[in-house]
């Protein structure tokens, strides 16, 4: 009897919330956003310095005159490469810079939780523009976290549940907070509802001392499930309550906020109250409003149950080369006048790490991401730095061997018939742009000497995978005119200017020290080429000064298969009714035996959808280049145009007996004109 009128009561408890609904109005919404937005990306606080972690979910508190971020951090490359999460904490004096202390919660053998561990910090100060600190309860602080003994990334190879950890240390050093030995919420619950029963995910613990929903403990968590009358499949956002931090009871109006479209995500609600309004910012990801993948925003409560959704501008969107796939999972705080939005930023790389936003500039972060690798299939080596450059009338040729260049720092007057040798970084130019009122022509005419030593391993000399390889060099842009040479190997003169030089130079390398020396020539009265300067001819409408003398683009070597795609040797458009895509691909045979091979042309969307797929095979004799035509129809595209500026990729591959051994990336939008 007892427990039938417990649940009775529940029942009419989410009745009357219901009926007493009462939606957040348009004006206040608007006042809310004008608040916490915050337009200026100040860049990446926290990232990995590998590319065998990502580090994701922050959670700001502060402790003392300390700000504290836990966040979780993915051992591995890919989604299914790690072991899973553990929690980590890091500080900083102004919440921009930040400093790693070291883990908080570590993977523990033999546990329900041993691979994941991903933590969330609870019972934050829920007042917008407060202490942000966490309260204590029972003497302890407490964390609700990702638990589940699959690996890799999440709920990749096992659902996942919610675990409780706390300690009674110092939350602002890194040592290993008590985990219970059980979860404390499971999809395998008999309590369990239609809308977690595949996994659950984060969740974060508030304390309401008014008792809204009749506990003092609210937890906020979202989880996976499909509905049972619509089965569609997403996650939403639900709460459970609790009297004690450990017995937890689900909600009977749950889910409390959702977006109902197949595989969206709706999640990672994070609450602050704004006088009598509560604030939920959460992100929503593949939502089919939106062109980009995944998004913050955020909905208003009076009662913690019924949300009034934001329609305006969203909060943060994917717009930086390092947060291009995914802009999402917020922590919004407000220190001393300024709005500071921490969410996780993912870039086209599926590198991960957790950047911050602000409502005024202050500046720019120097972290980065690490370099990303790169596939075995081209290897790239830049050469921009460490090059040695002098100018030089056009009699001497060569380099002075005998001569210490190196001791010599001082650039002479650029009348000199040879300047001194300075040391430079690429891109380089002689030229000032001095204007014609100074020099000839305002173009500086003449010869420079630059040379480089760079060094090759045995291991990047050697084959990889059993397959022998060529060695390519790529100038992007040498005014006007270059001639090249390989540790004495001379391989001409080319008029290259604003466009690119690729030469293979394999024969000509050696293990070890390498030297490149590159004469790049500006003269007066350019007949060859287009005019590149506009004081050498009698026609209006030249520019005055407008190329470079030096070595004014990157430098780079490139290690490919010895049949490869030759460069610019993709051609891809459509035709006029955007009904079917053609496709030409250059491949060359650099090597000394007849191969076949297959040319390899996927087609995908912008979700990473493949569209089309063509295969052709093709014999090439040795150093025979072949053109491979194929097209393929394409039904309902999305066009592009400037307001929407879709992009599908085009992956063109070479493969050897069923291995991929060349491959290139080509953006392309599908678009027609009348």
């Amino acid at each position: 009897m007892k427990k039938l009128l417990l649940t009775l009561f529940s029942i009419v408890t989410v009745c009357t919330l219901h009926a007493q609904r009462e939606e957040v109005t348009q004006e206040r919404m608007e006042q809310i956003y004008e608040e916490v937005k915050t337009p200026y990306k100040y860049g990446l606080a926290v990232a990995p310095t590998d590319n065998y972690h990502k580090i994701d979910c922050p959670t700001v508190f502060r402790q003392g005159d300390k700000w504290l971020m836990t966040y979780v951090v993915y051992n591995g490359k890919t989604g299914t490469d790690g072991r899973g999460y553990e929690t980590w904490i890091a500080e900083s004096d102004n919440l921009l810079e930040w400093h790693t202390l070291g883990r908080v919660l570590s993977y523990r053998d033999g546990k329900w939780d041993c691979n994941q561990r991903g933590g969330f910090p609870a019972l934050p100060d829920m007042e917008w523009g407060g202490s942000y600190q966490l309260q204590t309860y029972k003497g302890r602080h407490w964390m609700t976290y990702i638990g589940g003994e699959g690996t890799g990334y999440e709920a990749v190879k096992a659902p996942l549940f919610v675990g409780l950890a706390s300690t009674k240390g110092d939350i602002s050093t890194a040592h290993e907070w008590e985990s219970l030995d059980k979860p404390i919420l499971s999809i395998h619950d008999k309590e369990a509802q239609w809308w977690e029963k595949l996994t659950q995910y984060k969740s974060t613990v508030y304390w309401d001392k008014d008792k809204t929903l009749g506990a003092p403990f609210v937890m906020f968590y979202n989880a996976g499930g499909r509905h049972p009358e619509t089965d569609l499949k997403g996650e939403r956002v639900g709460i459970a309550l609790s009297k004690d931090m450990k017995t937890w009871k689900r909600y009977p109006g749950n889910p409390v906020f959702a977006h109902e479209a197949d595989g969206t995500i709706t999640g990672d609600a994070h609450i602050q109250k704004m006088g009598d309004v509560y604030v939920m910012f959460y992100f929503s990801a593949f939502e089919p409003s939106r062109k980009y993948k995944a998004f913050n925003t955020f909905a208003a409560s009076y009662d913690l149950v019924n949300w009034t959704d934001w329609h305006g501008a969203d909060l943060i969107i994917p717009s930086k080369n390092y947060d291009e796939l995914f802009a999402h999972k917020s922590y919004v705080i407000k220190h001393d006048g300024v709005v500071y939005h921490f969410y996780c930023a993912v870039n086209n790389a599926e590198q991960r790490g957790i950047a911050v936003a602000t409502s005024q500039p202050m500046g720019r972060s120097a972290v980065r991401f690490p370099k990303p690798e790169t596939k075995n299939r081209r290897m790239i080596t830049e050469l921009n730095e460490g090059w040695k450059t002098w100018l030089i009338d056009n009699s001497q040729l060569t380099i002075d061997n005998s001569k210490d260049h190196s001791k010599d720092n001082h650039q002479s007057p650029i009348t000199n018939r040879q300047s001194s040798v300075i040391d430079c970084r690429i891109p380089h130019n002689w030229d000032d742009y001095y204007g014609y009122r100074q020099l000839t022509h305002g173009n500086l005419h003449g010869t420079a000497m630059y040379v480089k030593d760079f060094s090759l391993d045995n291991c990047q000399l050697s084959t990889v995978n059993s397959q022998l390889k060529r060695y390519f060099l790529r100038f992007e842009g040498v005014g006007t005119y270059a001639t090249i040479k390989v540790n004495g190997h001379d391989f001409g003169r080319h008029p290259v200017g604003r466009t690119t030089l690729t030469l293979d130079v394999t024969d000509a390398l050696k293990q070890g020290t390498n030297r490149l020396e590159v004469k790049a020539e500006h003269p007066e009265m350019i007949a060859d080429m287009p005019w590149v300067c506009g004081g050498c001819s009698s026609e209006w409408g030249f520019s005055e000064g407008s190329q470079p003398l030096g070595i004014f683009r990157p430098v780079v070597l490139e290690v490919t298969d010895e049949i490869r795609i030759e460069p610019f040797g993709v051609h891809i458009w459509n035709d006029e009714k955007a009904a079917n895509i053609f496709v030409e691909t250059e491949v060359k045979n650099y090597g000394k035996t007849e191969e076949t091979i297959e040319v390899v042309n996927k087609l995908s969307n912008e979700d990473g959808k493949q569209v089309f797929r063509l295969v052709e095979k093709v014999t090439l004799a040795p150093g025979e280049m072949k053109v491979i035509r194929q097209q393929a129809p394409v039904e309902n595209p999305v066009l592009w145009d400037t307001e929407n500026p879709y992009l599908y990729k085009l992956a063109s591959m070479i493969k050897r007996d069923t291995k991929t051994t060349d491959e290139i990336s080509t953006p392309f939008g599908i678009r027609t004109i009348s």
